[in-house]
């Protein structure tokens, strides 16, 4: 089923998600290397779909008034911009930009206020009765569903995949969805944006060799694991792309599906290509993007943890980065008792360890 690492189910525009902290080593930035191939044979057989519905605040305006759909479109609250649509994202329009910079860059921006969460709930809730639908009834009441915040959810198909390896085999390559995205693949597809929609940190990723790290885990299991594990990822994208197809056909809305073996992974993989895109992140490629993406998108490490952790962060990096954010392999070069020391000092941290 699923791990600690699925998001929060808060449904608010710009949540922090400090209330949901939890310690690096649920996701294994600082676990001890005897857990991890135990933890890696677990994962190699599973296959977590994670469901994004794209630009999901705009999406419910343009189906109310499809009028909409080819302008430049935002969500606001109070003063700022919490979301655009991608035509008023290619105009300059971001997050948290104030209301008048954002009249100033795009005179023809339609901004619509969305203090008032309830229409978003109800449309969030049919997209989640539906996609639990298609994945329980038409797959298997075996596969677990799990809501994450209001515009995204999870589910486990291992059970389908397993089911009928050995027949969905037959030319699998050759019936992998159109808008099917695999993370470093070729030349293409090696280099992904990650934000970070709190802070707006955005990191530019290359799966290039660089530094003691290489462009891939090479401990993660044998060319036939490998290759099995691609199969059944392969095979899940295929189902995934029909249960987002399903959905689309019942709720208008458009989504981009994420293929991983864990939740985390496949959050990442849904953010690596959007829109309306089917999108594979193999576990052994998915290093350089943990390593280089902001921080705060580890699940659970919200702003408070973050300023917890900076005096250790600086202690032990030579140089902040010019990015002027914070990464996981930042982290990565901070002592085990260093973290633990700096976490410990926060009330919501002394009872867990």
């Amino acid at each position: 089923m699923f791990g600690s690492d699925c998001s929060s189910s808060s449904c608010s525009l710009d949540d922090d998600d400090d209330d949901n902290d939890t310690r690096c080593t649920k996701v294994g930035l600082v676990g001890s290397t005897s857990q991890h191939g135990a933890v890696q044979n677990l994962l190699s057989n599973k296959c977590i779909i994670h469901l994004d519905i794209d630009c999901f605040y705009c999406q419910c305006e343009e189906i109310l008034d499809p009028t909409l759909a080819d302008k430049p479109l935002a969500i606001g609250q109070k003063h700022i911009i919490v979301t655009a649509n991608y035509v008023a994202r290619k105009l300059g329009i971001k997050k948290l930009m104030g209301r008048r910079d954002a009249i100033k860059l795009c005179p023809t921006l339609t901004i619509i206020e969305g203090s008032d969460l309830e229409k978003y709930r109800k449309a969030s809730q049919q997209v989640y009765s539906e996609f639990r639908n298609v994945v329980k009834k038409d797959f298997g009441k075996e596969n677990a569903v799990k809501k994450g915040s209001m515009d995204e959810m999870f589910a486990d198909i291992t059970f389908v995949v397993e089911k009928d390896f050995k027949s969905r085999m037959i030319y699998v390559e050759a019936r992998l969805p159109p808008k099917t995205f695999i993370y470093g693949e070729d030349v293409n597809s090696s280099v992904v944006r990650i934000s970070e929609d709190q802070s707006g940190a955005e990191a530019t990723i290359t799966n290039t060799a660089s530094g003691r790290y290489s462009e891939s885990d090479d401990t993660w299991g044998n060319v036939h694991e490998r290759k099995k594990c691609m199969d059944k990822l392969q095979i899940a994208a295929i189902i995934a792309n029909q249960i987002r197809e399903k959905v689309r056909s019942k709720t208008q809305f458009s989504t981009t599906v994420g293929v991983s073996v864990s939740p985390m992974l496949a959050k990442l993989a849904s953010d690596l290509k959007k829109p309306d895109s089917c999108n594979i992140l193999y576990p052994w490629r998915a290093k350089t993007i943990i390593l280089n993406m902001p921080l705060r998108r580890v699940p659970g490490l919200g702003s408070r943890t973050l300023s917890s952790l900076s005096s250790c962060l600086l202690n032990h990096n030579e140089k902040r980065t010019e990015e002027a954010f914070w990464t996981c392999r930042d982290l990565l070069n901070v002592p085990r008792h260093a973290i633990i020391s700096s976490l410990s000092e926060r009330e919501s941290f002394k009872q867990k360890w």
